[in-house]
């Protein structure tokens, strides 16, 4: 949902069964399969479920979401999954109000390696609940109308370990222009990059509310934009129809935040930080 911090998922209606191949390939997968695409898909069934150990390499084509408008996603990773993306080519979608190309959730984990991850006029790119992402490689980019986390949202318990790749060039229309974290963690560290992302009312390239955050390496959160809080980082209560939201406790062990703004803490803005490096 753009407006919540929640997980929209499931079986639609209406959408037109997948006439291209891609859900079979991937349902005939046995658990420890490379899957290398051999071409480009237009896909515009429901989402595809992933239940077992598989691995999609890209191998410099596009897969491209491009069903009706509907708050789902493309891929689904739930309990017992683990879905891994390496290889150069992309995942992307311009179809509005798209939740996620991928829902991480119920304890599946997705293995970000390679690929450029781009749901244009989507919410967001990556959707975790009570989940993980290893993110060591590719590039999330390119969200115009995102909310709660244009890049990826982190909630439920969810957990984001960002060593690599790049979240870069993505607009939220409320928190978390790169990253959203909301009762979850996350760890920015090696050569992770989070720049050029906008957020209009905090958090250009991290919005944190009651979880933890560890900035770490050679991190790299610059030139991110928030209208209000926390250009770079922000961490603040916030309030909501339903009561307050805490804020979270961010940890500085290394990594560099410089070029960011805002009108309130253009690097960081937070009432809750430790700094250890």
């Amino acid at each position: 949902d753009e407006n919540s911090d929640c997980i929209v998922g499931g079986y639609t209606a209406g959408i037109d069964k997948d006439d291209t191949g891609l859900e079979d390939k991937i349902k005939n997968a046995v658990s420890g399969d490379i899957i290398i695409i051999d071409q480009d898909y237009k896909y515009k069934a429901n989402p595809i479920e992933i239940n077992k150990e598989i691995t999609i390499n890209l191998n410099s084509h596009t897969i491209r979401y491009a069903g009706v408008e509907t708050e789902t996603c493309l891929f689904s990773v739930v309990q017992g999954g683990s879905l891994t993306i390496q290889g150069n080519g992309t995942i992307m979608s311009t179809v509005p109000g798209l939740d996620s190309l991928i829902q991480v959730k119920d304890g599946g984990v997705l293995n970000i390696e390679g690929g450029t991850f781009t749901n244009t006029n989507g919410i967001r790119a990556v959707t975790v609940n009570g989940a993980t992402v290893n993110m060591t490689g590719g590039k999330l980019t390119g969200a115009r109308q995102g909310a709660n986390g244009a890049g990826i949202l982190v909630l439920g318990g969810g957990k984001l370990q960002m060593t690599g790749g790049e979240i870069s060039g993505n607009t939220s229309t409320t928190y978390g222009g790169g990253i959203r974290v909301n009762k979850g963690t996350a760890e920015i560290s090696g050569g992770a990059v989070i720049s050029g992302n906008t957020a209009k009312i905090s958090g250009g390239g991290i919005s944190l509310s009651d979880g933890e955050l560890v900035i770490d390496g050679n991190a790299n959160i610059s030139r991110n934009t928030a209208y209000s809080y926390g250009g770079g980082i922000c961490s603040r209560d916030i309030e909501t129809n339903t009561g307050v939201v805490p804020s979270g406790r961010i940890v500085i062990q290394g990594g560099e935040i410089s070029g960011n703004r805002s009108t309130q803490g253009g690097g960081i803005y937070a009432t809750d930080i430790s700094m250890c490096g």
